[in-house]
């Protein structure tokens, strides 16, 4: 990649959408990579159920409101987590970055 390249890639807190996160995958990963990651293992059921549950939801921002006091918590499995971001295991995260599983758990460690 060069330096016209980098600079044209976006800053994480730029990326606001899905779309935008796989444009950058796009830019950012191997072609063997980004394949394993689109298309998901196997006959990609999982993918495609993943996808269809979350077109299930929507996000309704609510303008105007009071921020003095926010509380993010919430309850999962009976334990109460401060902060409603969870991460389940996953493996091959070695084709996205060399520190692979290692820097997913020190991400969380630090949160």
């Amino acid at each position: 990649m060069d330096l016209k390249e980098e600079k044209m890639r976006p800053e994480l807190c730029e990326m606001t959408t899905v779309s935008d996160y796989e444009n950058y995958a796009r830019s950012s990963l191997r072609r063997s990579s980004l394949s394993y990651y689109q298309y998901g293992a196997g006959d990609g059921i999982t993918l495609r159920e993943n996808i269809d549950a979350y077109k299930r939801y929507l996000i309704i921002p609510r303008y105007l409101r009071g921020i003095s006091h926010l509380d993010l918590s919430t309850t999962v499995l009976g334990h109460v987590i401060d902060f409603p971001v969870c991460v389940s295991p996953t493996g091959s995260q070695r084709g996205a970055h060399v520190d692979a599983e290692v820097a997913t758990a020190r991400a969380c460690g630090a949160m």
